[in-house]
């Protein structure tokens, strides 16, 4: 069965009960999607191929048309949950697709306490990482419960409001002057401090929120990046234990952002207690904890490899020992080889001793090589893996031990599979096969500036027009880092002239149509929200302004104008309050009509950018059928060529048959005139033959008249031997008589034989059904002497309880009698 078999059946159902709005389907589309909510393949949810486009555009269109308490949309949201799972789709819920709005819509005071947690964990996973560029229609309505849950639902759906409120205000100033203007800033701020102390997980979240909005207000305290630091060692062993992964990236983003600016990241590394908080992490790791703990650890390690902690040199080894020996395990291969890539790129910046590094990697150097060819690797493991020998090309001993031990074969191997046509996937741009290439390319390209093997065979992986092609797709719409690399590629001596002319022509065949950028983040976030939103609450108190105040003014200016021509105006507050009145009545009706129109816009927005990811999905498919096509037409051109090489070989080795044939011809020629010398011979002695043929037949002739005589001779002989025929034929028919009578005598027994023999199997079928009578009767006779025999035990019984019975009638009788007796 097809995997995406009920992403397609519900975007055909979806589509038919949008436009029909039939009733009927509602079932069927339930049923899909409770399917697709247990599914184990996230696969299926990538966002990358036309399928998926389709199901979450018609996914968005539903969700919007119905009402919140439809079962229906709460299904929605459990596949929703479910395709967060996929990093990829994750993002695209955020920025491509605009789910935000939708659920923002969903949310509300008269849900139930699990329909709040269900869709506040929802709004976790695809509000992080979201770009607000400037104030949407969605966000007042979304942060204000957000807030008001925060500071009254002291439990799980707090805590998830307060995590859904760091991720839309993580980099994004809108989100954070609208939550300014929707709360009471200093009483938020002081809620917030009261929480800080409750757990971990509001701790680190109430302090990620403070930086930012401290960060808003002209950058973040050193006091509370030092005391945010402190929290997260003191806590990241319960984080990892619980494997709260989102609370894990809050770190590590935290981390991140701080050491990306030079002031704050010397507040960072002037933390005193790194190295004692690792040294604790490694010594209370053990084998035996969870794969999805170990991989939360290597990430968190990586973060600190990658801020350039000087106090963490002395642990390198033991980091990168752990790392080494957890790159087997498939579950956490990834951040473990992402862990030693950072360790090897830190210690060749660093001034220190890097011998005991290159001992450990030089160790587990064929252990990396296994898991780098082993078929049942993760594609990006291996891209991982490929990367990590690239950079150990650049340390010396560690090129020497790689161009000792990895075998060329191995990585063709790795690149021939990804750089045949019917192995790529069905979209135009795919980031992760470009990637892999690269990788092993670059991999190939460094040793080979060492070692004329490795150039020989970089100049063959570069010749197919496939790898070309990715390189040209990859110039045109990939991302800067990517393209950097491909710079560095081409600028290498294995990039010869030819494959730069193949470059070329391939970028050619490229139209600017076929550039397979995402679609990023237009800011408008159009999610077909429905409802209406204004900015500030005592807009939306105000009575709306119509055609009644409309009057009411004129007619108030009127009587103004009038009184001020007679000079009756007396007190002038009370009107100029009406006035200001009216004023505030337009401001907030033109508050009204353009929130409106900035909802209609980000619904139109947010449909257009659906149609655009529809399009380019087709687009996509199109182009992977003309690129499809145009392998076809290269495979021809080179059929032909080998056709017409072939033609040339047909043609010299017919004309070297001809002469061969030539000659052939002139011998047998030859051979024919000896042959006609032969049979003038032959025929010279057939004339003497023919001469000695004539004696023969005088002699023949007087045999002849010799078998005459002879012949009378023998009839004579024959007319005697006829007559003791007859009577021999006379005898011969009274013994025919006589057996006639023998045999009527045989046929008259056997008939009486034949009789017998029915009559005798007549009594043996008597016989049988009479014996198969008995049989039944025997197991009557049996069943019967059972039956006596339980009888017999049931009158023994009887007999015995009769007996018992007699005599207690016996007593009872002597007792009875005795006491009529008489008294004396």
């Amino acid at each position: 069965m097809e995997k995406c078999q009920h992403m397609k059946a519900f975007v055909s159902n979806a589509i038919h009960y949008l436009r029909f709005q039939n009733d009927g389907k509602i079932s069927l589309l339930q049923r899909h999607l409770q399917v697709l909510s247990v599914t184990t393949d996230v696969t299926v949810f990538e966002p990358n191929n036309g399928i998926s486009v389709e199901f979450y555009a018609c996914l968005h269109e539903l969700m919007t048309s119905l009402e919140p308490s439809c079962p229906l949309v709460w299904s929605a949201v459990t596949v929703l949950q479910q395709a967060c799972k996929n990093k990829s789709a994750r993002a695209a819920l955020t920025n491509t697709f605009k789910f935000v709005p939708v659920l923002a819509k969903i949310l509300g005071n008269n849900l139930t306490r699990e329909k709040k947690v269900n869709v506040l964990k929802l709004l976790q996973d695809v509000t992080y990482g979201a770009v607000i560029p400037w104030q949407e229609a969605h966000l007042t309505k979304l942060i204000s419960i957000l807030a008001s849950w925060i500071v009254n639902e002291k439990n799980t759906v707090g805590t998830l409001s307060l995590g859904v409120l760091v991720n839309l205000c993580y980099k994004n100033v809108p989100a954070i002057y609208t939550l300014f203007h929707c709360v009471d800033h200093k009483s938020f701020l002081k809620t917030l401090l009261e929480l800080k102390t409750e757990n971990i997980y509001t701790t680190v979240q109430v302090l990620k929120l403070l930086t930012e909005c401290d960060s808003v207000s002209g950058g973040i305290p050193d006091g509370d990046i030092l005391y945010f630091v402190t929290v997260a060692f003191l806590n990241i062993e319960e984080v990892l234990r619980t494997r709260d992964t989102f609370l894990l990236r809050l770190i590590l983003d935290f981390f991140a952002d701080v050491s990306s600016s030079a002031r704050t990241r010397q507040v960072l590394l002037s933390y005193a207690s790194f190295k004692d908080g690792v040294e604790k992490l490694l010594d209370q790791y053990c084998q035996s904890d969870p794969p999805e703990e170990l991989g939360m650890l290597l990430e968190f390690l990586q973060t600190l490899i990658e801020i350039h902690v000087e106090d963490l040199l002395p642990l390198y080894s033991r980091i990168l020992q752990l790392a080494l020996c957890s790159i087997p395990c498939s579950a956490v291969a990834a951040p473990a080889v992402l862990l030693a890539q950072a360790i090897l790129s830190t210690s060749a910046n660093s001034s220190g001793d890097c011998g005991i590094l290159i001992g450990e990697f030089s160790g587990n150097l064929s252990t990396l090589i296994a898991v780098f060819c082993d078929e049942n690797a993760a594609a990006d493991v291996q891209q991982q893996l490929c990367e990590l020998m690239r950079d150990m090309c650049d340390v010396a001993p560690l090129r020497e031990k790689l161009l000792q031990v990895l075998d060329i074969e191995l990585v063709q191997q790795q690149i021939r599979p990804l750089v045949t046509p019917e192995d790529r996937p069905h979209y135009y741009y795919d980031e992760r096969v470009t990637k892999s290439v690269l990788s092993v390319l670059e991999l190939t390209v460094r040793l080979a500036q060492f070692d004329g093997r490795w150039l020989t065979a970089a100049s063959i992986m570069l010749e197919p027009t496939s790898v070309h092609m990715i390189l040209a797709l990859a110039l045109s719409s990939a991302s800067e880092e990517i393209r950097r690399r491909i710079f560095n590629l081409v600028a290498s001596p294995a990039f010869t002239r030819d494959c730069l002319s193949q470059l070329a022509k391939s970028l050619c065949r490229i139209q600017p149509v076929t550039t397979g950028v995402p679609v990023v983040s237009t800011g408008v976030n159009g999610g077909g929200d429905t409802y209406n939103i204004s900015t500030n609450t005592f807009f939306n108190s105000l009575p709306p302004y119509n055609l009644e105040r409309q009057a009411r003014l004129d007619d108030l200016m009127n009587k103004l104008e009038t009184a001020a021509s007679r000079k009756e105006v007396g007190n002038m507050t009370t009107a100029v309050m009406e006035l200001y009145g009216h004023k505030v009545a337009m401001l907030a009706q033109s508050e009204r009509t353009l929130q409106m129109s900035l909802t209609a816009a980000s619904s139109h927005c947010t449909q257009l950018q659906h149609q655009v990811m529809q399009a380019r999905a087709e687009a996509s498919c199109l182009h992977q059928l003309l690129y499809s096509s145009q392998q076809c037409c290269e495979g021809l051109e080179q059929e032909k060529k080998l056709l017409a090489q072939k033609l040339e070989e047909e043609k010299s080795t017919a004309a070297a048959v001809h002469a061969q044939h030539v000659q052939d011809f002139k011998e047998k020629q030859r051979i024919i005139l000896s042959l006609t010398n032969n049979v003038e011979e032959l025929k010279s002695k057939l004339s003497m033959r023919e001469k000695d043929l004539e004696a023969s037949k005088q002699m023949i002739d007087e045999q002849l008249k010799k078998i005459n005589t002879l012949s009378k001779e023998i009839a004579d002989k024959i007319t005697e031997v006829k007559n003791l025929e007859k009577e021999a034929a006379a005898k011969t028919a009274d013994y025919a008589q006589t057996l006639a009578k023998m045999e009527n005598r045989i046929e008259k027994r056997d008939r009486v034989i034949y009789e017998l023999q029915g009559e005798n199997e007549k009594k043996n079928k008597k016989i049988e059904s009479l014996q198969l009578e008995s049989q039944n009767l025997e197991e009557v006779c049996r069943a019967q002497e059972k039956t006596l025999q339980q009888k017999d035990a049931e009158m023994e019984v009887l007999q015995r309880q009769l007996t018992e019975l007699q005599r207690i009638r016996d007593m009872i009788y002597n007792i009875s009698a005795g006491n009529m007796r008489p008294e004396v």
